[in-house]
C-alpha cells in the first residue's frame, strides 16, 4: 500500500493545532494524569488504517448515496481503500478555512452554506471517533452474548452474527459517517432544536479540547460548547428549554462573552468526555489539571 496514509486521525490534526501555542500543543493524559508540553498534534488521536474499507464495503456503505445521486457511480474510485480517509482530508481543509473566517469575522456563520458545513463537520467528528466505535462494540457484545444464549434457529443465529457480531461496530461506524440518513438526523436535531452563538473567552481564560470534542452531538443536552480555538467557541443552546444549562452568560445578539468560571465548566466537560487525552495551551491546561486532580478530594 505504497503512499497510503497509515496514521488516520479520528480528531483532525488541523483541528487540534488550533489549540497550540507556537506551533506545539500541550497534552493531558487522563489515565495517569501526566501533562506533556511541546508536543506534535500528528502523534495523537489517530489509529493505523482506521477508516480503510474494501470495494465491497464501499459499495454497501455508499449504496443509498449513489441511489440519491446516480452520477456519483462514475465519480467514486471504488478501488481506493482509503476513500473515506481522503474524504475526511478534504472536509478538514474546508472546515479549517471556514473556522478561520469565522474567528476573524463571526458574521461568516450566517454566510450561505456555513451552518450546514458546521453541522456536517460536527456529525463526522462525533461519529468517526474511536469512542463511538468502542461503545458500539461493548453494546453489541452484550446483546450478542444474550442472544446466542437463547434457543435459536440457524437463521436466527446468523442474523445475530450479522447484526451484533464482533466486526459489526466498525460497520456501524462507517455507516454513520457515509450514509445520508444519519447526517440528516443530526442536521434536523441541531438546526431544529438549538440556537447558535459565537462565544469568546474572557480575559486570559482559554478553551481546551478532548480527543472526543463533539461528544455532545451524540447526546441530547440542553447546551453544548464546541471550541474553535483556545479563544473562541461555537455555543449551542436549545430553544425554549427550561432545563438547567452549563453556562450562565447571557448572549448579546448572537454573541456571548464567556466568563472564566464558565470556560472552566465547559473545559471540565471536555475532561469528562476525554478517552485518553485533552489538548490545549500549557497554562490553562495546567490549571485545569489541578482542578481535575481535586475532583475526588473531600
Amino acid at each position: 500500500m505504497a503512499g497510503a496514509t497509515k496514521n488516520q486521525h479520528f480528531v483532525p490534526q488541523s483541528y487540534i493545532e488550533r489549540f497550540a501555542e507556537n506551533g506545539r500543543i500541550s497534552v493531558f493524559f487522563k489515565e495517569d494524569e501526566r501533562l506533556l508540553t511541546n508536543q506534535h498534534a500528528r502523534n495523537y488521536a489517530a489509529d493505523r488504517y482506521y477508516y480503510d474499507a474494501s470495494k465491497n464495503e464501499l459499495e454497501t456503505l455508499l449504496r443509498q448515496l449513489v441511489q440519491y445521486s446516480p452520477e456519483l457511480q462514475q465519480l467514486i474510485n471504488w478501488d481506493d481503500p482509503q476513500l473515506i480517509e481522503h474524504y475526511f482530508s478534504r472536509s478538514e481543509a474546508d472546515a479549517k478555512e471556514l473556522f478561520d473566517r469565522i474567528e476573524l469575522d463571526p458574521s461568516e456563520i450566517d454566510a450561505d452554506g456555513s451552518v450546514a458545513q458546521i453541522v456536517i463537520f460536527l456529525h463526522d467528528l462525533a461519529y468517526r471517533n474511536h469512542v463511538y466505535r468502542d461503545d458500539m462494540a461493548k453494546i453489541n457484545a452484550i446483546t450478542y452474548q444474550a442472544a446466542t444464549q437463547m434457543d435459536m434457529t440457524e437463521d436466527q443465529r446468523q442474523y445475530a452474527e450479522r447484526t451484533y457480531g464482533p466486526r459489526q461496530a466498525r460497520s456501524q461506524q462507517l455507516h454513520a459517517i457515509t450514509d445520508i440518513a444519519p447526517v440528516l438526523q443530526t442536521y434536523e436535531k441541531i438546526i431544529g432544536g438549538y440556537g447558535l452563538y459565537f462565544a469568546t473567552a474572557e480575559s486570559d481564560a482559554r478553551f481546551v479540547v478532548s480527543d472526543d470534542p463533539a461528544f455532545a452531538v451524540r447526546l441530547d443536552l440542553p447546551e453544548f460548547c464546541f471550541p474553535l480555538s483556545g479563544k473562541h467557541a461555537l455555543l449551542f443552546r436549545k430553544t425554549n428549554v427550561t432545563a438547567p444549562i452549563t453556562g450562565t452568560d447571557k448572549p448579546v445578539g448572537k454573541r456571548i462573552s464567556v466568563s472564566i468560571l464558565n470556560v472552566m465548566k465547559y473545559n471540565l466537560l471536555q475532561f469528562c468526555a476525554a478517552s485518553r487525552h485533552v489538548f490545549g495551551d500549557s497554562h490553562n491546561l495546567g490549571q485545569m489539571k489541578l482542578l481535575w486532580n481535586r475532583r475526588n478530594r473531600k
